[in-house]
């Protein structure tokens, strides 16, 4: 679902705020020669503003994509139109990892990909499920639910009492990381059975509990056609 244009200019403000670019609410009206309040109906969609409007906040903020605030087309940011999804800057958004540091990554313990390094991207809907990071599936194993590409976006469980049986989970094991639906083992409590949707090619397996270092669902999905 794209956002309104009072959601994308809420998302704008809240970059300028992380990048220290105004300090608040008010110094972002005045800069715009309005008043807080009209700056917060924009926000919540209680006014409409006009072509003009975006003129002005571009006049200002000349880092902003107008068509991207007007319109939804594009990224936020003019530097980055290239892309299909707006990498606004190194402190805001969701960081894409790579699947093979998930586990290094979450635990702060991985030296080859700090959060610095990452590309961050602002997807609201996934902010407000509360995503933590985004990763690219890599194979056909999950076929035809996730092609190979696709971005997952996925949430850390903390505890294994909290796994919902024939979910989707992004796994880190000690034998690499997976993109799996996972199982009960009716043999075992202390393991549990892997299954791919595409079953035809690959086999269902089970692992010890103890071979998983990481365990994250997944919330959702980012595909490019």
């Amino acid at each position: 679902m794209k956002n309104s244009k009072n959601e994308r200019l809420a998302i704008f403000y809240q970059y300028l705020k992380n990048e220290k670019l105004v300090e608040s609410k008010k110094d972002f009206a005045e800069k715009l020669g309005k008043s807080s309040a009209q700056i917060s109906n924009y926000f919540t969609g209680t006014d409409n503003f006009s072509e003009k409007i975006v003129r002005q906040i571009q006049k200002s903020f000349p880092m902003l994509n107008g068509e991207w605030l007007e319109v939804g087309h594009g990224s936020m940011l003019k530097s980055e139109q290239s892309k299909e999804i707006a990498i606004v800057s190194k402190t805001v958004g969701i960081p894409l990892v790579p699947i093979d540091v998930v586990a290094g990554f979450q635990d702060g313990d991985n030296e080859g990909v700090t959060v610095e390094q990452c590309e961050r991207y602002v997807v609201p809907e996934f902010e407000q499920k509360g995503v933590e990071f985004l990763t690219r599936v890599s194979g056909s194993s999950m076929l035809p639910k996730y092609n190979n590409g696709d971005v997952l976006a996925c949430k850390k469980i903390h505890e294994l009492t909290f796994i919902q049986w024939g979910k989707i989970y992004v796994l880190d094991t000690v034998q690499g990381a997976l993109v799996k639906r996972l199982y009960e083992d009716p043999k075992s409590s202390d393991r549990v059975i892997c299954k791919s949707d595409n079953f035809e090619r690959y086999k269902d397996f089970s692992i010890p509990i103890s071979e998983i270092r990481s365990i994250s669902i997944v919330l959702g999905v980012i595909r490019l056609e």
